[in-house]
């Protein structure tokens, strides 16, 4: 492989990452089903570990296995930020908490009360003479 291309191999990854979190968080905040996004989220855990092998592979080859160590966080938080909200939703739905659905729908009545139209005001504050 040419030099000039190895250091672009991270950055290009890293890229794509985020552009898979972004996009599977804007078609999921858009009501997405399940089968549109599997896809996008199934590159998104790949990406992740391509990341997690390319962070990892040089000091393992060292010997140096706290740097490597260190060097997994990243992408592994990166696979959790991925995995956390199903998690969460999972747990609460197997809890008998609030369905994430009634929630969405009282965030939204919420919402809409307090817009009713009526321009914003602040807080009345006490009127002081300005004489000096």
């Amino acid at each position: 492989m040419p030099a000039w291309v190895v250091p672009l191999v991270a950055p290009v990854v890293d890229l794509s990452i985020l552009g898979l979190l972004l996009g599977t968080r804007h078609l999921a905040l858009t009501s997405a089903s399940p089968e549109v996004l599997r896809p996008a989220r199934r590159l998104l855990i790949f990406a992740s570990v391509v990341t997690l092998l390319l962070n990892m592979a040089e000091p393992l080859v060292a010997g140096e296995f706290a740097e490597a160590a260190f060097d997994a966080v990243g992408p592994l938080l990166l696979i959790g930020w991925e995995v956390g909200p199903g998690l969460l939703e999972a747990i609460g739905a197997a809890s008998g908490g609030p369905a994430a659905a009634e929630v969405d729908r009282h965030e939204k009545a919420v919402r809409a009360d307090a817009d009713d139209g009526a321009p914003e005001t602040g807080p009345e504050l006490p009127r002081t003479s300005a004489a000096r």
